[in-house]
């Protein structure tokens, strides 16, 4: 699966249409057949997600081709710290596959 940066964020503040584009040895990795989730979870706590995305939050228009879009709340980035998070591809009951484990950051926001 995809190699994932660090992604930041402002605290609070609604990031939407968040793209990740999936791979597998360099090439495009068809999605469109899996059932997706995300759990992001403090680095200090990765047993207890602070949220989680499940299938239909996903915007899968263009997973054929390895591309999946999702939201993330004003609630999902409401306490700044360091994250861990990954994302789960369910293609039938022992078919799983996971992106690489990616840092989420949130910035403490300064003003309201």
């Amino acid at each position: 699966m995809a190699d994932l940066a660090t992604l930041t964020f402002k605290q609070g503040e609604a990031c939407l249409n968040i793209q990740f584009t999936i791979t597998e040895g360099g090439s495009p990795f068809d999605v469109s057949a899996a059932t997706i989730s995300m759990s992001v979870a403090p680095q200090t706590a990765l047993g207890v997600p602070t949220f989680t995305k499940v299938d239909a939050d996903f915007d899968k228009t263009n997973a054929a081709s390895g591309i999946i879009l999702v939201d993330l709340s004003a609630d999902n980035l409401a306490t700044a710290g360091s994250y861990s998070g990954d994302i789960k591809f369910l293609f039938a009951a022992n078919n799983i596959r996971k992106t690489e484990t990616f840092k989420v950051v949130i910035e403490d926001a300064i003003t309201d």
